[in-house]
């Protein structure tokens, strides 16, 4: 399964892979949900998972100084990072 929360970028990845079984699904790991959603149909479709990537990121602001950081906010994004990239997949799956 290739997830995006563009569904037509998944579809446009899946389209380049030769002899590859897969699909494209709509699938946003900041969203349980969505998560779950997306478990659900590879369970039902494919059944267990042998090897899961995740490659998701997300977005924090490497540029700003310390003298005049925003810690609470660094802190929110430090949060967010973790949830998507070791966190997420792991409780919801």
């Amino acid at each position: 399964m290739i997830g995006a929360r563009d569904p037509q970028a998944a579809a446009a990845v899946v389209s380049e892979l030769d002899g590859v079984r897969s699909y494209a699904g709509s699938l946003d790991i900041a969203d349980p949900e969505s998560v779950y959603r997306a478990a659900t149909l590879w369970a039902e479709d494919i059944g267990l998972l042998d090897i899961l990537i995740n490659n998701a990121a997300a977005y924090v602001d490497w540029s700003e100084m310390a003298s005049t950081a925003d810690l609470d906010a660094a802190e929110r994004g430090h949060d967010r990072c973790w949830g998507l990239s070791a966190k997420r997949w792991n409780w919801l799956v």
